[in-house]
């Protein structure tokens, strides 16, 4: 029997259902227009590669995103700590940490060499899907952001959203104890699928696409994983969650290690230089998957363990209101 309270829950949760159904047809659309014929060498590099620090495009919108987080979130630290609640110390590096890694790993000669070199291209989406997210959830900003905002920007932007029924439905959608993971995975499995990547690395639509999904999907995981309240999953739900990501990571990891065919032909035409031959590079790549990715799960696994053992024995974590409930106390 449906009941009212059912009802509810489902028409909250229908955006998230058609968020989901959009961006499968933009994955159909685009693995449909991935053709391996349709790849083109690469342009070598020019010049000194550590000079070559890209604003142009999209690059621009991440110095400005990145230099507008930080400002906020020193207005809130600053607002925070003459109410007598100062931030801590390793809060705050942890934040500033993942704002400037966020910077470096996009906009510096690092991403250059990504185009060219494999292993460091998955070094670089291991930071943008795993390292930048936790660092930015480790930090738990929200009362700082909130706090930061001008006035203005509380009352008619971020409260309005926040009372959309459709926002949060979607919210709730994507931090469901079995989405989230699928979504976690699945992005890293699709992002290397060979002939998708071979066209996210030439074509710069969607190689920033490719870049900006996993930074915007990691966020909300590792948010969900590392909240220090049980909130919305239950700690041993998490180290479930946690090690059901892990597997599927080494495996394709340990798959791109040990094969000795051309995974991703446009890698194949490069000369690699000092890196090597091709064959080592995409190895190297696989043990970057199979061995740092899969890691930060256990990094995580441990950091729950401390959120849990500190709420068992009564003392919990800091204080984290949801972003709601921050953003009820600033208003």
């Amino acid at each position: 029997m449906t009941t009212p309270a059912t009802s509810s829950r489902r028409r909250r949760h229908w955006p998230g259902t058609l968020v989901a159904l959009g961006a499968a047809l933009a994955v159909a659309a685009l693995a449909w227009g991935s053709r391996p014929a349709a790849i083109e060498p690469i342009e070598p590099l020019k010049g000194r590669v550590w000079t070559m620090w890209d604003h142009s495009g999209a690059m621009a919108f991440v110095l400005v995103g990145c230099a507008l987080a930080l400002w906020i979130y020193l207005r809130g630290v600053r607002w925070h700590r003459r109410r007598g609640h100062p931030v801590s110390g390793w809060r705050l590096a942890s934040y500033v940490s993942g704002i400037a890694l966020t910077y470096l790993i996009l906009e510096s000669p690092f991403d250059a060499l990504s185009d060219h070199i494999f292993w460091i291209h998955r070094v670089q989406h291991v930071a943008l899907h795993h390292w930048i997210p936790m660092l930015l959830a480790l930090a738990a900003p929200i009362p700082e952001l909130v706090a930061g905002l001008p006035a203005w920007a509380r009352r008619h932007l971020l409260l309005p959203i926040l009372r959309n029924r459709s926002v949060r439905g979607t919210w709730d959608f994507i931090q469901h104890p079995v989405v989230a993971p699928i979504l976690f995975v699945g992005l890293i499995y699709f992002w290397l699928t060979p002939p998708i990547f071979d066209y996210a690395t030439v074509n710069e639509t969607v190689h920033e696409i490719m870049h900006f999904s996993m930074l915007l999907e990691g966020i909300p995981f590792w948010w969900l994983m590392l909240d220090p309240k049980p909130g919305r999953v239950s700690y041993g739900k998490r180290m479930i969650i946690l090690w059901a990501v892990m597997v599927p990571q080494m495996l394709i990891g340990a798959y791109i290690t040990f094969s000795y065919s051309t995974l991703y032909p446009i890698y194949a035409t490069l000369d690699k230089g000092w890196v090597g031959s091709y064959l080592f590079d995409q190895h190297m790549g696989g043990l970057v998957v199979w061995i740092p990715a899969s890691m930060m799960s256990a990094i995580a696994a441990f950091f729950v363990l401390v959120f849990w053992t500190r709420w068992a024995r009564g003392t919990g974590g800091w204080p984290e209101p949801t972003i709601w409930e921050a953003a009820s106390e600033v208003a």
